[in-house]
């Protein structure tokens, strides 16, 4: 029912002699009404309302070709800007969907990456405390070498002198 309510009002407006680019504006403001009303079908008041506003909208034109070719143009000029803002939108959309996908494998592998470094930090660490373990031992034993080597320096000096 209400496609043949919309296709009716387009009817009308392609037998006044609109070209069937012009009916995007009633498109447009049927599906803008559809949606502030919350429904899925017109009322024929509201038909009659679009039907009104699209057709003293293109009343008013018709007295002036020029004018009227004038909005014409600038309508198409407009929908032509539409599809490539469309496009560009579009295009953007998946160079940004490459790079996005891109620099999640880049994350995977620095996250890979930071695992491994800092197991190799804790494995450095390790061996580093050994190391200052080991030196702590040698210096221990150095002492424990030095006292020795005075203490028997003592001795045998003191067998000497006497």
């Amino acid at each position: 029912m209400e496609n043949n309510k919309k296709d009716d009002a387009n009817k009308q407006c392609i037998d006044d002699g609109v070209e069937a680019a012009d009916l995007v504006i009633t498109e447009r403001f049927l599906q803008e009404l559809l949606r502030s009303t919350g429904t899925n079908s017109f009322t024929q008041q509201q038909l009659g309302q679009a039907a009104d506003i699209s057709l003293a909208e293109l009343s008013s034109l018709e007295g002036d070709p020029d004018r009227l070719a004038r909005k014409r143009k600038i309508d198409r000029e407009y929908r032509v800007r539409c599809k490539e803002k469309e496009n560009q939108m579009r295009c953007n959309l998946g160079t940004l969907e490459q790079e996005n996908r891109q620099l999640q494998q880049e994350n995977e592998f620095l996250k890979t990456n930071n695992g491994l470094v800092n197991q190799l930090l804790q494995t450095q660490s390790k061996e580093l405390d050994q190391r200052r373990n080991e030196i702590e031992k040698l210096k221990l034993e150095n002492r424990k070498q030095i006292v020795l080597v005075h203490t028997l320096s003592d001795l045998l000096v003191s067998l000497y002198c006497n």
